[in-house]
């Protein structure tokens, strides 16, 4: 047999070839760095030519591709990079990561589950396998997903808990309320678990479960204004006016000295058409803390007591307060309507104009024409 030594001609041309697709690739590289996709689609396109076998040019090409909006193609490159890529978990976790941006969640948990393979204390790619199971709706595997994510013991409640609240300043809320339930089971009587649940569940638009897990809470910590104080907002966000006053009530007992308990009780208060009740609320709160919107919120009251001249009174100190308040100046423009004060009413509408047209136009049909 006739070896070919190393300075061949076979050598010479496979060092060329590597070379080669080398330099392409860096400037495929370069042109993806400064977003020049179509260019480095192209070049990367010249590259697999030369080397079918790059999971990493398969990978930025389907980076390329995304970013141009061209995800079928962009799928079929990862489908080749998971092909031919090596037994590196980061690379399947970066890969499951892409899947995931496309919406691809069955190849996205493959991709996951083969990074954690290869590497079963790979944390990231743990969390990643949460993440996607969870929007897959399967949210008790997430949830044990998370716990291996981080070390956590599943009858560890406090490090559940701290767990949730990462999770929760991520705006990551569906992890976040897997987590918290699994530290309420840990433990029952874990208070700030069932309160940070609640709120969880909030964010994701789950009002009964939300209002359960608050008085679960309240049933832990009766004492605990901020408690109430939350269930009635959240009672108030859902026009539950009736049962956000009562709860509000509650709040304020409690606490007093918050000017907001006072002013979210007013609003609810007007809501629920309890005007003298809400005026009340809104005078303690402006005790507190004087601001535009509780000086503004205390005029629409008045207005509806027809306490014409307090409204002006109101509304002027909310303008005092915030110039460019739209409401304030509707507000006013409106009551000096009711009071045949109509050149100030014009005023106001001359500055709504400017501050709110939709307001203005509306404020418009309640003017007489001009003589």
């Amino acid at each position: 047999m006739l070896l070919v030594g190393v300075g061949g001609p076979f050598c010479q041309a496979v060092l060329a070839y590597q070379v080669d697709s080398t330099q392409i690739e860096g400037k495929a590289e370069e042109l993806l760095a400064d977003e020049r996709f179509e260019e480095a689609v192209e070049v990367y396109r010249e590259v697999l030519k030369l080397n079918p076998d790059s999971f990493t040019a398969h990978y930025n090409l389907a980076r390329a591709l995304h970013a141009l909006g061209r995800d079928e193609q962009a799928e079929l490159e990862l489908v080749r990079a998971r092909e031919d890529a090596p037994e590196n978990a980061d690379f399947h976790n970066l890969l499951g990561e892409m899947f995931y941006d496309l919406g691809s969640y069955d190849a996205a948990l493959q991709s996951f589950a083969e990074a954690q393979r290869i590497e079963p204390s790979h944390a990231r790619a743990s969390t990643n396998l949460g993440r996607v199971l969870d929007r897959m709706g399967r949210a008790r595997e997430a949830a044990k997903a998370e716990e291996g994510a981080a070390g956590i013991d599943p009858d560890d409640a406090k490090a559940l808990f701290n767990r949730g609240l990462e999770k929760m300043t991520q705006r990551e809320y569906s992890q976040a309320v897997n987590l918290f339930r699994k530290a309420v089971e840990a433990d029952p009587g874990l208070a700030d678990a069932h309160y940070s649940l609640a709120v969880s569940l909030s964010e994701l638009g789950r009002y009964r479960e939300a209002v359960d897990s608050f008085k679960k809470a309240a049933d832990l910590n009766p004492e605990d204004a901020d408690i109430y104080f939350a269930l009635g907002k959240l009672h108030y966000n859902y026009q539950q006016y009736q049962a956000a006053v009562e709860v509000l009530k509650t709040a304020v007992r409690l606490d007093p000295s918050t000017a907001e308990h006072h002013y979210t009780l007013g609003l609810a208060l007007a809501d629920a058409s309890r005007h003298s009740e809400a005026i009340q609320a809104f005078e303690r709160a402006i005790a507190i803390k004087a601001t535009a919107d509780a000086y503004s919120a205390l005029g629409n009251s008045q207005y509806m007591m027809r306490m014409l001249s307090q409204a002006v009174s109101s509304y002027r100190k909310a303008v005092k307060w915030a110039p460019n308040s739209a409401e304030a100046h509707y507000g006013l423009g409106l009551t000096y309507v009711a009071m045949r004060n109509y050149p100030g009413a014009r005023k106001q509408y001359e500055i709504l104009t400017k501050l709110r047209p939709s307001y203005a136009r509306t404020l418009k049909r309640y003017l007489p024409e001009p003589q």
